[in-house]
């Protein structure tokens, strides 16, 4: 039975801020950039079921990654544009986020 995976008050609004940084960072930070709105999921009745294969053939749930925040990605086979993209600026909120990037951990699906 996979468990519930829970994270914190602090990091998802450190998460939060990471993206809003790396938002502005990509928009120039023009004054007409729209604004960051959020919900906070902890404790959601979802995902306890999620399972997927990774790269090795390993099933992976939710709780394989317990004390990490978690963003997953659906990607297509054919997305020349869209997915690189989307995971540079993943990688640029890591590297924002110093030390605490450690605990954010993005799955590409």
């Amino acid at each position: 039975m996979a468990q519930a995976c829970a994270f914190d008050r602090r990091q998802v609004l450190m998460l939060s801020a990471a993206c809003v940084a790396a938002g502005g960072w990509l928009t120039g930070c023009s004054p007409q950039a729209p604004t960051f709105r959020s919900t906070d999921i902890t404790g959601a009745a979802f995902a306890h079921g999620f399972k997927l294969t990774d790269h090795t053939g390993q099933v992976r749930t939710m709780a394989d990654f317990r004390g990490q925040v978690v963003i997953v990605f659906f990607g297509f086979t054919q997305c020349p544009d869209v997915c690189p993209t989307s995971m540079i600026t993943l990688a640029e909120v890591k590297r924002l986020i110093g030390d605490q990037g450690e605990k954010l951990q993005v799955l590409f699906c």
